[in-house]
């Protein structure tokens, strides 16, 4: 009998960091706009050097940005808001934003270069059906749902689904006395689909269709015994993005992937001078009931 001994080398290389360029931290800005939103935000930080000293995230937030929103007739500018958690905010009734216009985002530090990027906002895309399939089992509901609409035709298309549940129940919940006594509540519950971007690539001009997604209303951390009470109300939201919007967030996605031997994925950015995105997107909406 032989036995052979087969050594394994590293599969890894040490790499002396002099030799690695560096580069100076660079402005981060993430902005995405929508009629239907109450506010505009948009987040400024600077970015992290991979050598170095290690920097908590806290402290990469900008504080002291100028930020300039402008549709090229007007321009507003947002001021920072700790209470929204370090945003640069303004109401959005003062500057609306509307579908098919180009806006332009501004950023910059005094003393310091400024950043910008542009994004055109699409056009609503109506949802045309929402279908649910259910099955019910005494206190919880298991289903599917899936939403249908019309592609725009002629043009590149990108879009994003989500859904949001609402229910009312009776619930025993136990008083200051100790007695347990039955309670109406309102809860709602976000519907994630598995797989929420698409692109109407091979669909031009066609009807669509999102995934069908299964989903779970399991309200039994709401006090004992819950009832659900009908109807069940679910809200089906299309997005429709543009293609700074969808890039970004679908990278996104790609990267917070936990398969270990999935390849390095690129972030891309819209950003000039900078990184992060400056996107939009419009908004439809579609409900549908459980029971009557």
């Amino acid at each position: 009998m032989a036995l052979v001994l087969v050594g394994c080398k590293p599969l890894y290389k040490e790499v002396n960091p002099d030799g690695i360029p560096q580069t100076g931290s660079k402005l981060v800005v993430h902005s995405f706009i929508s009629p239907q939103d109450t506010a505009l935000l948009v987040k400024v930080s600077v970015s992290r050097n991979v050598l170095g000293e290690s920097v908590p995230f806290y402290r990469l937030d900008v504080m002291d940005a100028n930020v300039e929103l402008s549709d090229g007739a007007h321009s507003v500018n947002l001021t920072y808001d700790f209470p929204s958690g370090g945003y640069y905010k303004i109401n959005a009734k003062l500057f609306p934003i509307q579908e098919g216009k180009t806006y332009t985002l501004k950023v910059g530090r005094t003393g310091g270069t400024a950043v910008q990027a542009q994004t055109t906002v699409p056009y609503a895309v109506p949802l045309q059906r929402l279908e649910i399939d259910t099955l019910t089992v005494t206190s919880f509901v298991n289903g599917k749902i899936r939403m249908y609409w019309n592609d725009v035709a002629k043009q590149a298309n990108y879009y994003s689904v989500d859904a949001k549940v609402n229910y009312d129940m009776i619930t025993s919940v136990r008083t200051g006395a100790g007695v347990l006594k039955d309670t109406l509540m309102h809860a709602s519950q976000r519907l994630r689909f598995d797989e929420p971007f698409l692109t109407d690539q091979g669909f031009d001009g066609q009807p669509m269709a999102s995934p069908r997604q299964e989903f779970t209303i399991y309200p039994s951390y709401y006090g004992s015994s819950p009832r659900l009470l009908r109807p069940i109300l679910i809200t089906a939201y299309l997005l429709h993005l543009d293609s700074n919007y969808y890039k970004y967030q679908k990278a996104v996605e790609e990267w917070n992937n936990d398969n270990p031997f999935a390849e390095p994925v690129l972030i891309p950015s819209n950003i000039q001078g900078g990184l992060g995105c400056f996107g939009s997107y419009s908004r439809a909406e579609f409900t549908g009931k459980i029971g009557n």
